[in-house]
């Protein structure tokens, strides 16, 4: 059974807000939290068909342990960046926005202070255009530290990578991997990540893409932001986030 590992912080949650910076092409640095290799491009981008995602319900009737499909601007998350020259945050429309500025050498984020241990994590993410060269990322059970898993997909090239941080490097638990359960370029895509002690289940649009074994974390806070392989502009809009309890 999954435990909730922290107390709720008024209104709703507290929430941490964070970035990456882009060390040349291939290290980023959480912020305040250490260095680790950052995923390097699969290939050149190329356009690939946008598609309509269905409506999906992993969650069926899992007990649900958080839940915000940012309608409500007051529901805890950062309505607004602490530094605009290298990403901007907040609410739009219905969904969280995520940018980073072109040159910053940042991969931005916001996390949650909630920990989670074995749980099913569901968010919805579609890159706005010019999607060329960026991607997106789940991180779960981060720890902080910075080390963490990260489940990174890369729409462009309908490619995704499973890779723990830990200390000053990384280590690609599933390499890029190419996927035709992942809508290219600005389609949205429903990302979902169940963990149970050590066994890792990936999932796209609600089909299984990939698994793995690893017990270096057994719990923390889960994160999600958006980067891009060359230091140019990239911005995703998030939607529809659920943690539901898994047996």
């Amino acid at each position: 059974m999954a435990r909730w590992w922290a107390k709720r912080v008024a209104p709703a949650i507290g929430l941490a807000m964070g970035m990456s910076t882009l060390r040349g092409p291939a290290l980023h640095t959480a912020l305040a939290t250490g260095v680790a290799t950052q995923p390097t491009p699969t290939t050149d981008t190329t356009g690939a068909p946008a598609t309509a995602t269905p409506e999906i319900a992993e969650t069926g009737s899992r007990r649900v342990l958080f839940r915000d499909d940012f309608s409500d601007p007051t529901s805890g998350w950062p309505r607004e960046s602490e530094n605009p020259a290298s990403r901007r945050l907040g609410y739009e429309g219905g969904e969280y926005l995520i940018t980073r500025i072109a040159g910053s050498g940042s991969s931005p984020f916001v996390s949650t202070s909630v920990r989670f241990d074995d749980c099913l994590i569901e968010l919805d993410a579609r890159l706005s255009p010019p999607a060329q060269g960026a991607y997106v990322y789940l991180d779960f059970r981060r720890q902080p530290n910075g080390g963490r898993y990260s489940f990174v997909v890369d729409p462009g090239n309908r490619t995704f990578l499973l890779r723990r941080y830990e200390g000053q490097g990384g280590t690609d638990l599933l390499p890029w991997t190419p996927s035709a359960a992942i809508n290219g370029d600005t389609a949205r895509n429903r990302l979902a990540v169940r963990v149970s002690g050590s066994d890792i289940s990936l999932r796209i649009n609600g089909q299984e893409v990939g698994q793995a074994r690893d017990a270096t974390y057994s719990e923390g806070q889960l994160a999600f932001g958006v980067g891009h392989f060359r230091d140019g502009p990239a911005e995703a809009r998030f939607s529809n986030l659920i943690v539901s309890a898994v047996p």
